[in-house]
């Protein structure tokens, strides 16, 4: 278990700054702030406190094992913009230039509503003919059939992948974004091209059986069986 510590009510804050609400700043200033976390190769941890007039919290940055550490803290009033303190801790103390070079890289990320292009894969799920062929949507969009079919049967159960470049705000969205746009896929492919029910595959076990002299039933993730693992 990690220690986790809350820095919101200590004294002595160098650096301190607001965030404006223009154009969602306020409100995506921290889903950058782990964008710069990341592409640094740095960790955080910490506690919030989520409440209907304010919000607030604090994070201990790690710059890596045994490095300086500082800590930030932010809190919230319900539509306001957010305020944003930052502080060395620990010893040796990390320069505090080091830390305004770190939040100032946020900021301006957060000014310019920078996004960056990351490639993704996910599959959805269906019954029905399978799927030949590939097919490009666009630029960022690809539908590609899988690797292996069942050729048993002509209606059974199918997948189709799907290869997309996701503009999000960094690395750590993009399982997020990728399920979102899966989930609005599945709505394109049910309503404007096959006109029955796509989805992603089922998270669930079901009982198999395997096909042979001795019929043996299985139990086994339901994915295996449409993935024929």
């Amino acid at each position: 278990m990690a220690r986790v510590e809350n820095h919101r009510f200590k004294p002595g804050w160098p650096i301190s700054f607001q965030v404006p609400t223009d154009e969602d700043q306020a409100d995506d200033w921290l889903r950058y702030f782990a964008a710069e976390l990341h592409r640094r190769g740095w960790s955080a941890s910490g506690i919030d406190q989520l409440d209907r007039k304010e919000n607030s919290g604090s994070r201990t940055v790690s710059t890596g094992p045994g490095n300086p550490q500082f800590a930030i803290r932010w809190e919230r009033r319900r539509g306001g913009p957010l305020k944003i303190d930052a502080r060395p801790i620990g010893s040796p103390e990390i320069p505090l230039p080091d830390i305004q070079d770190f939040v100032e890289a946020i900021n301006q990320a957060c000014r310019s509503r920078a996004t960056e292009k990351i490639y993704a894969r996910g599959t959805v799920y269906y019954q029905g003919l399978a799927w030949r062929g590939g097919l490009w949507l666009d630029d960022d969009h690809r539908l590609a059939p899988p690797s292996r079919q069942d050729e048993t049967a002509l209606i059974g159960p199918r997948v189709v992948h799907l290869d997309v470049r996701l503009d999000c705000i960094g690395a750590p969205e993009r399982p997020g974004a990728l399920r979102n746009r899966l989930h609005e896929m599945s709505a394109f492919l049910k309503s404007v091209v096959m006109g029955k029910e796509v989805r992603l595959p089922p998270n669930e076990r079901a009982w198999t059986w395997e096909i042979g002299a001795r019929r043996r039933p299985k139990l086994r993730s339901a994915s295996d069986w449409i993935f024929g693992s």
